[in-house]
């Protein structure tokens, strides 16, 4: 994954051995400021770095959540491109740092809350995180049924369907239990009921299968939540998907 840390200059020494550490592991890690000015070259510098990143992990500290501080600047610009935090942001408490000054933004997500060494639980909280990748199965799956003649709008719902079910599989055949996968598809059904219509926009998904557990019939089930932005709204959806002959099916509701 591409990170970006942030910190303030007074946990420069743990942030470069959690640079080392993430970096031996092979992901890509910003936290140099030394490289950084003030002013509109920081913020275009920041932005820059931020727009091709797909983590920020803030370090708390009294003097990281200080107001003015460079640490409070790039959380901003990570704010602006990302006004949901769930699934981007990993804050993690460097130093005991009271709540009431850590910004809102920050507590909207869990705080990682080290009970022992932070790098290592740093490297171990990404070892449950999986980064976003931006496929486009809707638009190809919408020009194949338009071409044999399934009205624009149909088509629409119809392609992110089978794109969302697809993703589902996935995370039931490959990925774990409990853990957030993401990817962006070319497509949101925005409004409800006889206003409901297909925009073609590039969304974000937010998929994950929770624990197995076996029913009242005896069968292995699972439960995959997607989570998706709707008009400037977080929408979750759950299924309930059970194994049938070693492969995963949906339940269909009695």
């Amino acid at each position: 994954m591409k990170i970006f840390l942030s910190y303030s200059s007074k946990q420069q020494a743990l942030a470069e051995q959690l640079y080392l550490e993430l970096a031996h592991s092979g992901h890509s890690v910003f936290f140099d400021k030394k490289s950084l000015r003030a002013g509109g070259d920081f913020r275009k510098r920041i932005r820059s770095e931020l727009d091709q990143s797909e983590l920020f992990i803030f370090l708390i500290s009294p003097a990281s959540v200080t107001p003015n501080s460079y640490a409070r600047s790039e959380l901003e610009i990570a704010r602006e491109k990302w006004p949901q935090p769930e699934g981007h942001i990993l804050p993690v408490m460097a130093i005991a740092t009271d709540l009431d000054s850590v910004p809102p933004y920050l507590k909207a997500v869990t705080i990682l809350n080290p009970e022992g060494e932070i790098v290592e639980a740093v490297s171990r909280r990404l070892d449950d995180w999986s980064p976003m990748e931006e496929v486009d199965p809707v638009e190809d799956t919408r020009r194949t049924l338009e071409r044999g003649g399934t009205p624009p709008a149909l088509a629409g719902f119809i392609a992110l369907g089978v794109a969302i079910g697809s993703f589902q599989q996935e995370v039931l055949d490959r990925g774990m239990a409990n853990k957030t996968y993401r990817r962006r598809f070319k497509g949101i059904v925005k409004g409800k009921g006889s206003n409901a219509r297909f925009v073609q926009e590039l969304t974000e998904y937010m998929a994950s299968a929770g624990r197995e557990y076996t029913d009242d019939r005896g069968r292995t089930c699972r439960e995959v939540t997607v989570t998706f932005r709707r008009e400037g709204e977080w929408i979750t959806q759950s299924d309930v998907f059970f194994l049938d002959h070693g492969r995963w099916v949906k339940d269909q509701p009695k």
